[in-house]
């Protein structure tokens, strides 16, 4: 993505919040450093207890997860989540693609399942999906009640 893009996105993101759940600590380092310079409001949390915990208290835009994690999984919690906001934006990562987890998260209904190593292309460019959908959903609401 280059410089042009990412100031484009970084400027529909400023009102977008997003949830970042993962256990891997390095991972995690790294994501967050990349959503910092996009977001303005991200909280990281280390599992999936602490993530539906946020969650609840702070109904993020976008919730991006690992599955696999102490406590409770990355599918676990997207169902709940999805149970509180049937419509939430949920991006899952994850070192393993095995079909009883590709299937549950197809159930669910998430808007992305991105493999680890993550590429980062691809993340920038589903990011940049959801955040256009999100920024639409918002102006429609912002018209319809007409608020600034």
């Amino acid at each position: 993505m280059n410089r042009e893009k990412l100031e484009k996105l970084r400027q529909l993101c400023k009102s977008i919040s997003v949830l970042y759940v993962e256990d891997d600590t390095h991972i995690s380092e790294q994501l967050e450093k990349l959503l910092k310079k996009i977001f303005l409001k991200i909280d990281v949390e280390k599992n999936g207890a602490l993530g539906l915990e946020s969650f609840i208290k702070n109904n993020q835009d976008i919730v991006i997860t690992d599955i696999s994690m102490p406590m409770l999984d990355g599918i676990e919690m997207s169902k709940r989540i999805r149970l509180l906001n049937p419509e939430q934006n949920i991006i899952v990562t994850s070192a393993h693609s095995d079909t009883e987890s590709l299937l549950s998260l197809i159930e669910i209904g998430v808007d992305k399942f991105i493999l680890k190593p993550i590429d980062m292309g691809v993340l920038l460019e589903t990011i940049s999906r959801v955040a256009v959908n999100i920024y639409r959903a918002k102006k429609a609401l912002t018209c319809e009640y007409g608020e600034d």
